[in-house]
């Protein structure tokens, strides 16, 4: 079977693999490195995991527990022990600045 034909019978067929492989690609890639979407913190002297997560209790709903686990998991940390200057990732999603300006003209009044 030459390539004309087998162009002709599975055209279509071909063409949805390879869209199927770039989006699947691309999904892969976009989901890999959801850090970005998340506050990233820089440890001051004399805070902790729990400080942390008392701090931000109100922006994500998880217990203490629940927030130093996730803070463990997403930057690799082997206990809760961590050091000022640090940049941590914690589970508050980034506010777009189009929100952070209407909060900021409501508190004007």
């Amino acid at each position: 079977m030459d390539m004309l034909m087998l162009w002709k019978n599975y055209s279509y067929a071909i063409i949805l693999v390879i869209l199927s492989f770039i989006l699947g690609i691309t999904f892969i890639f976009h989901m890999d490195d959801h850090s970005t979407s998340y506050e990233h913190v820089i440890v001051s002297e004399g805070q902790s995991l729990w400080s942390i997560a008392d701090t931000y209790k109100m922006e994500n709903g998880m217990t203490h527990t629940e927030f130093i686990k996730w803070v463990q998991k997403e930057n690799n940390l082997k206990s809760t022990d961590i050091e000022q200057g640090q940049t941590i990732i914690i589970p508050v999603k980034i506010k777009d600045k189009k929100d952070n300006m209407h909060h900021l003209a409501s508190d004007i009044r």
